[in-house]
């Protein structure tokens, strides 16, 4: 395998590696750790317990979600903001289940309409408390749809976003301090 699959060998140290005739991990188990320091200092150390599957660092992947959202792109285009509606609603309904599910709550709501032409356009508005309760949802996506539908030209895809999220329970404790 490529020395260059191991965490921490970018395209420098591969280069310095590859100059060295290291080109594999096999090749890199070849050498000391006592070479590597001498040649690559403290990152040497790192290398040398790599290649050979030790690893001093705990990996997360638990990231935290910057964002929740869905969107629909429709077989038909969609001619009125009312005929958008019914899919708002069950998407504002499965964002809001997700953010039940996270225990987390939305500052911030984002709408995006494609239209036929593929010109996209994305709204997004700032709630003065964080919520997940749909009908908020709903209603200010309802109001972004209504305020930015172009009259005469159909729509392809809509989409939610929410976003600017807080925990659930950091709102709770606060309003009972």
């Amino acid at each position: 395998m490529n020395v260059s699959i191991i965490p921490g060998v970018g395209p420098k140290t591969k280069e310095k590696l590859n100059n060295l005739g290291i080109t594999s991990i096999e090749d890199l188990r070849g050498l000391s750790e006592k070479e590597l320091r001498s040649r690559f200092g403290i990152h040497g150390e790192g290398l040398y317990k790599r290649a050979r599957g030790i690893a001093s660092s705990n990996l997360n992947s638990k990231r935290e979600r910057k964002s929740i959202s869905n969107e629909r792109t429709f077989s038909l285009n969609i001619r009125t903001p009312e005929g958008l509606i019914p899919t708002i609603n069950r998407i504002s309904m499965r964002i809001c289940e997700q953010m039940k599910e996270k225990e987390i709550l939305a500052k911030s709501v984002s709408l995006k309409l494609r239209f036929e032409n593929f010109e996209t356009i994305t709204r997004a508005k700032t709630l003065s408390k964080a919520s997940r309760n749909v009908g908020v949802i709903k209603s200010l996506i309802e109001q972004m749809i209504h305020s930015n539908f172009i009259p005469g030209r159909s729509v392809r895809l809509v989409g939610v976003k929410v976003s600017n999220f807080e925990l659930e329970n950091v709102q709770t404790e606060l309003i009972f301090m």
